[in-house]
């Protein structure tokens, strides 16, 4: 299993605190809706394209507009 789905699978089965549950499923659904980025995504990505951010800030702000309610 890869680093990625580990750690949404480890965050899904924390937030229901428990070991019961079969977390990897969901974690892979959940990385696989996040395949298309949606507008707040987009606009984002077109300041990264200016150069504004590393790699790792503009993924950390994407993932932060993803998680906006």
């Amino acid at each position: 299993m890869n680093e990625m789905i580990e750690r949404v699978a480890k965050a899904i089965r924390d937030s229901f605190n428990s070991n019961d549950i079969d977390c990897y499923p969901i974690a892979r659904a959940a990385i696989a809706a996040m395949r298309e980025p949606y507008k707040p995504v987009i606009d984002f990505m077109v300041i990264c394209e200016a150069g504004a951010y590393t790699a790792e800030e503009a993924w950390q702000a994407m993932i932060d507009a993803a998680l906006k309610e």
